[in-house]
């Protein structure tokens, strides 16, 4: 298999199918991780929304504009109801708040039954995931001084927690919050008809309520770059240079 074809079978693992692949970097031209996170959290939401777009079967649905626009109300989805249910309960402690909602949180090694590299997720109806394999290699990551000063005094475990806990949330109001409700039509023979959420609303939506809850001061998304380092330094920089393109093209447009 070339080296390539591996990169690219690493990444889907992780993240899914990017709309275009890029090349596999030499390891001279891999820059220190720090370089890399200093650069990703100076980015705005609009570039991870692209990102987010790039991975969703349903992209080729919508204009350049649609997408900022979407990103933007998944956003606003996000912070409201990170808001309103640190309200309810009282606190913004994502662990505080998982007792509350009587989640039960675990923490296994790694995820099993399954050929994508998760970090956390959720199982409906009331079982959060963390995987201890990543947080370690977040842990070994954050190590770096200049990292730790770049990515602030964070709690991976924490973030990862938060961004899960939206969906929980999402869950309960599946009937009208916008990240479900929100949805394209597909094909159908008439006179039916197929209607479709759009993945990467919800995602764009978790990482919007893990910010506002967590008071991150930057996007959640950059923890892709971060976390996919502790496994694959090259996956992490082919990552990098997809998202950092995706901003240079927004540049370019906007000029």
């Amino acid at each position: 298999m070339s080296e390539e074809r591996t990169l690219q079978r690493l990444l889907e693992a992780f993240l899914g199918k990017p709309q275009t692949p890029a090349p596999p970097p030499s390891p001279e031209s891999i820059p220190p991780i720090g370089e890399m996170l200093a650069e990703l959290i100076q980015l705005d939401d609009r570039v991870f929304g692209r990102y987010a777009f790039s991975r969703d079967p349903l992209r080729g649905k919508f204009s350049p504009e649609k997408m900022d626009t979407l990103t933007q109300q998944a956003g606003q989805c996000g912070r409201e109801y990170a808001q309103s249910t640190a309200k309810e309960h009282g606190t913004s402690s994502p662990q505080a708040i998982a007792k509350a909602l009587d989640i039960k949180v675990e923490k296994p090694s790694q995820p099993t039954g399954t050929d994508r590299v998760t970090f956390a997720q959720f199982a409906p109806p009331g079982t959060i995931s963390i995987f201890r394999h990543g947080l370690e290699k977040a842990e070994q990551v954050l190590e770096d001084s200049q990292v730790r000063q770049i990515m602030g005094n964070i709690t991976v475990e924490d973030i990862l927690l938060a961004h899960e806990l939206f969906h929980v949330v999402e869950e309960k109001n599946k009937s009208e919050i916008f990240t479900r409700t929100r949805k394209v039509e597909l094909w159908a023979p008439w006179p039916l008809h197929n209607r479709s959420t759009i993945r990467s609303l919800s995602e764009i939506a978790g990482m919007a309520f893990a910010r506002e809850l967590t008071g991150l001061p930057y996007s959640p998304f950059v923890l892709d770059v971060f976390l996919i380092y502790g496994y694959a330094p090259a996956a992490a920089f082919s990552l990098y240079s997809e998202i950092t393109g995706l901003a240079r093209k927004l540049d370019q447009a906007d000029e």
